[in-house]
C-alpha cells in the first residue's frame, strides 16, 4: 500500500514536471527593444498601421491587450512557435541584429535587477531640504529639477555590469543596454524621490508655519 502510494505520488510528480517544461517551451514572448518582455497569449500585426497588438496577463490574472509600435519590437514568437525578427537595420550605423539581441538582453537585465535606491533617497533629502529651507518658491522648487536632470548623468558601471554577468564581460553591446537602461531607470527614481521630498518638505513647512 505505502509502494502504492510512494508510485503514484512519483507519477503525479513527474506528470506536472512535464506539463510545465511543455508550457515554458510553448510560452509565447513578445521582446521590445527597451529590454522589456512579455507573454504573449494572442497577438494581431496591423503592417498598414505599423502596430503590434497583443494579449497578455497581469500577476493579477487580469487579461490585458497592450499596442507598440512595430519598429519598438525586436522579436516575438507567431503563433507556429517560431522565432520571428522584427528589427532589421536599414544602414550601418544602426546595430547589427545580433548586438541588437545583446544590447536588449542588456536592457532586460538593467530593468529586473538594477535598483537605484540612492538616487531615490537622494532626490528625497536634497528636495525636501531644499523646499523647507529656503523661502522662496523659485530657489526651493529649483533643488529637485536639479537634482532630477543631474540624474541623467548617472549610469551602472561596467564594473557593476560585470559583476552581476562575469560572461558578458566582453559584450558592449550588452553592456550599452544595460547602461542606458538602467539610466533611464535612476533618472525616474531621481524624479520620484525629488517629488516626494519637495512635497514633504512643504507639508512639513506649512504645519510649522501654523504653530
Amino acid at each position: 500500500m505505502i509502494m502504492k502510494f510512494f508510485m503514484y505520488s512519483v507519477f503525479t510528480a513527474l506528470l506536472i514536471l512535464s506539463v510545465n517544461i511543455l508550457n515554458a517551451q510553448t510560452e509565447k514572448q513578445i521582446r521590445l527593444l527597451n529590454g522589456k518582455t512579455d507573454v504573449v497569449l494572442k497577438y494581431s500585426v496591423d503592417y498598414d498601421a505599423n502596430m503590434f497588438y497583443y494579449q497578455t496577463e497581469k500577476p493579477t490574472g487580469k487579461l490585458v491587450t497592450r499596442s507598440v509600435l512595430l519598429e519598438d519590437v525586436f522579436s516575438y514568437t507567431d503563433s507556429l512557435n517560431e522565432l520571428k525578427i522584427v528589427y532589421a537595420p536599414i544602414d550601418e550605423e544602426q546595430m547589427s541584429v545580433k548586438d541588437m539581441d545583446a544590447y536588449v538582453q542588456g536592457s532586460s537585465f538593467a530593468r529586473t535587477e538594477y535598483k537605484p535606491y540612492l538616487a531615490l533617497a537622494g532626490g528625497f533629502i536634497v528636495s525636501g531640504v531644499g523646499v523647507f529651507i529656503f523661502d522662496n518658491p523659485v530657489v526651493g522648487l529649483s533643488f529637485p529639477i536639479v537634482y532630477s536632470a543631474s540624474m541623467a548623468l548617472v549610469k551602472p558601471s561596467r564594473d557593476e555590469f560585470i559583476l552581476r554577468h562575469p560572461q558578458y564581460a566582453d559584450d558592449e553591446a550588452m553592456l550599452y543596454g544595460y547602461q542606458r537602461s538602467g539610466k533611464n531607470k535612476t533618472v525616474k527614481y531621481g524624479v520620484i524621490g525629488s517629488a516626494g521630498g519637495a512635497i514633504i518638505g512643504l507639508i512639513i513647512k506649512s504645519i510649522l508655519s501654523e504653530n
